[in-house]
């Protein structure tokens, strides 16, 4: 009976811990992206001035 109450309990922990490591590496991607958008928003605003200046 205890055996089978630790095994669920580490079951619950592991998924739970899982869980976690998965949505820090998510998130990681998502700061990367959101970089990576910010700079092309960045280029494409100065792409957009040069037009301007042109005309």
């Amino acid at each position: 009976m205890i055996d089978y109450r630790w095994q669920l309990i580490l079951k619950i922990l592991n998924t739970i811990w899982i869980n976690i490591s998965n949505n820090r590496r998510s998130f990681k991607r998502r700061e990367r992206l959101n970089q990576q958008t910010q700079r092309n928003r960045k280029t494409q605003g100065l792409k957009s001035t040069l037009r301007r200046q042109k005309l």
